[in-house]
């Protein structure tokens, strides 16, 4: 059953997580002593006896010696391959194990609840995304300080040490391995150890300095500094990350938001003209998304053109019949000719070496124009055109930024690389929208930003608001907990009120409807119908959820009036009772069940207090048990 794969599933999980956890914590150990059954230490005789056990002689002829190489060696082969074993799985969750995210902490996150790469979590936990693979250097480092270095000479292992413990110095603090920065100091700090507790040993062996207690007292201070040192300045480090993360995280926050209001302008001015020709809009967005199926060839200029100088000067000959036949192209589909300038040696120069390795005839919008249309009918006669090679330029390749949305931004173009009949030379060509490339100046700086940044193609929502700056979320949330009362009277309604909010909730929510992802990506027109029915009936559903909401909050004041008038009465009538000599708040139907003239208390038992409206309702029961019963006169105490 499915129930069982699961659980089965969870098991072995849990299985390989514990084999390779206890495989890290027993490595170094286990290494140190497979090493120490090899170390052997010569004698004046020329015989060399194991170190850890002088009365095993290392010599071939020792049957107790060969038996422990053949036991021993096997065995380090076998646990030194379990670092290969963990980078080979890593190797093959590299992907998993860094999203790609442009936030450090939002692909932290992202990796961190994976379930895939849940057993080998303790190799990456504590490390940042790129570098998930630090743990398995980490780990041959320590195997050949405790088990390798051991093997050299004994005047040489302080400098081997020395050496190792420096090189680790710089791999630490240049590669930053760990997304803490206390933990990335400590880690500095601690290689500064070795590499001075190396130092000093290497110091003590060749006679310059000599082992007193006073050096051994120096050498732990030291340590000590260097560790309190660290820490110090790893504090320091985190909390000034913690604050630039947070500054950064409003930034983009703010930008974002920007960039889903110009988003709305963009979609708005789309909506606009495609309502007003919907059959125009069909063939648009039909003819661009053929073009763009059948015109993918990679664009670049001759072979012939040798140089920056050669391109430069082909594109000015070519210049003048190009933009005569865009004109033409434009003019007869009903838009708006717009010649561009051509592009200068310099910025071709600065794209070239940017953006295409230094290959000139990458640049291909040296020359360029554009064409603007007014309304999709004209628009769509300028496609059609393309399409039907109605005119005297071929496309090379054909870019459809009208389909899905537009860009992230919700901007929506074409632009094609196109060349003259018989004419190699390619150039640049984009179709506009009037309506939408007025609103263009506007969002161009945000864009401009956001680029600048590397943030164009942000989407907090994409990385499920991973990116929340620490803190943020945290004040958000408990200023939400703030405004909400712990203890609110719910309020309630009327039954023919519930059945209302309940018809137009069930209506809201049976109005929900999610598009066809295969209709979508088959015909680009009925996905865009799609969405705009799924907008409109949205807002119906909100406008139908707030006539709702208001309506409860109406009554939620009515029932704030009633409880207001309840505890004004309440005040009055303790006023009006006022206090007896005893200090006691007397009832208040004390003053209707009073003692009669005579002594007597109409309807007061001895020894039970009944309030009017019960007696009232039950007058007759009372007077057949007065009649039978002696009448006690009024006591004070008693009726207390």
């Amino acid at each position: 059953t499915p129930e069982k794969d699961a659980a089965r599933g969870e098991v072995t999980t849990q299985h390989a997580s514990a084999l390779l956890l206890l495989s890290y914590l027993v490595l170094p150990s286990t290494s140190m002593t497979q090493f120490r059954g090899l170390n052997c230490f010569p004698f004046e005789s020329e015989h060399a006896y194991l170190r850890v056990d002088t009365s095993v002689w290392c010599d071939e002829k020792s049957d107790e010696y060969s038996t422990l190489l053949q036991t021993d060696i096997p065995l380090i082969i076998l646990y030194q391959s379990i670092p290969f074993i963990w980078a080979a799985l890593l190797i093959s969750q590299r992907h998993r194990l860094n999203p790609g995210y442009k936030n450090e902490q939002a692909s932290r996150r992202k990796r961190d609840r994976d379930p895939r790469i849940a057993p080998l979590r303790f190799l990456f936990e504590d490390n940042r995304v790129d570098r998930w693979s630090y743990d398995v250097y980490d780990m041959w480092r320590r195997i050949a300080m405790i088990g390798i270095i051991p093997f050299a000479p004994l005047k040489y292992r302080p400098i081997l040490g020395c050496g190792l413990a420096a090189f680790s110095v710089v791999v630490v603090q240049e590669s930053q391995p760990y997304h803490d920065a206390a933990t990335n100091a400590l880690a500095v700090a601690s290689q500064w150890q070795l590499c001075v507790t190396y130092f000093i040993a290497f110091a003590l062996m060749s006679g310059s300095l000599e082992a007193t207690f006073e050096l051994g007292i120096l050498l732990l201070v030291v340590n000590l500094a260097i560790v309190v040192t660290a820490l110090f300045l790893g504090i320091k480090k985190n909390t000034e990350r913690v604050l630039n993360e947070a500054t950064i995280f409003k930034l983009r926050h703010a930008l974002t938001i920007e960039k889903g209001i110009d988003k709305k302008k963009f979609d708005a001015a789309w909506g606009g003209l495609e309502q007003a020709d919907p059959p125009a809009a069909v063939r648009v967005l039909e003819g661009a998304a053929e073009l763009a199926r059948r015109h993918t060839t990679k664009p670049v200029q001759g072979k012939h053109l040798k140089d920056v100088e050669a391109l430069m000067a082909e594109a000015a000959k070519v210049e003048p019949a190009f933009h005569a036949a865009i004109k033409k192209l434009i003019l007869e589909a009903g838009g708006e000719f717009k010649q561009g300038p051509l592009k200068k040696v310099e910025r071709v120069v600065e794209k070239m070496e940017n953006d295409y390795g230094n290959d000139h005839t990458r640049v291909v919008d040296i020359v360029r124009d554009s064409g603007v249309f007014e309304t999709m009918d004209g628009y769509g006669k300028a496609v059609e055109k393309l399409l039907s090679g109605d005119c005297d330029i071929e496309i090379v390749r054909f870019k459809d930024r009208l389909a899905n949305g537009g860009n992230s931004y919700g901007y929506r173009d074409t632009m094609m690389n196109v060349k003259l009949a018989g004419s190699d030379h390619v150039g640049e060509l984009q179709l506009h929208l009037k309506a939408i490339i007025d609103i263009k100046p506007a969002s161009h700086r945000l864009y401009g930003l956001l680029r600048a940044a590397g943030w164009e193609e942000d989407n907090l929502e994409a990385e499920g608001r991973e990116d929340d700056a620490p803190g943020v979320a945290a004040d958000a949330s408990a200023s939400a907990s703030a405004a909400v009362p712990t203890a609110t009277p719910k309020p309630t309604s009327s039954p023919a009120e519930e059945t209302a909010d309940r018809l137009l909730l069930g209506a809201a929510a049976s109005a929900k409807v999610a598009p066809d992802q295969g209709a979508a990506e088959s015909d680009p027109v009925a996905h865009v119908a799609a969405l705009k029915a799924i907008i409109e009936q949205k807002d119906s559903i909100i406008e139908q959820k707030d006539t709702v909401i208001n309506r409860k909050v109406l009554l939620l004041r009515a029932k704030n009036n009633e409880i207001e008038q309840l505890r004004a009465s309440m005040t009055t009538n303790n006023a009006t009772g006022g206090l007896n000599l005893q200090g006691e708040r007397r009832p208040s139907w004390f003053a209707r069940a009073a003692p009669t003239p005579n002594g007597n208390s109409q309807g007061q038992q001895t020894q039970h207090v009944r309030r009017p409206s019960w007696f009232a309702r039950n007058a007759q029961s009372s007077q057949q048990q007065n009649a039978s019963a002696s009448v006690q006169p009024y006591n004070s105490q008693t009726s207390a």
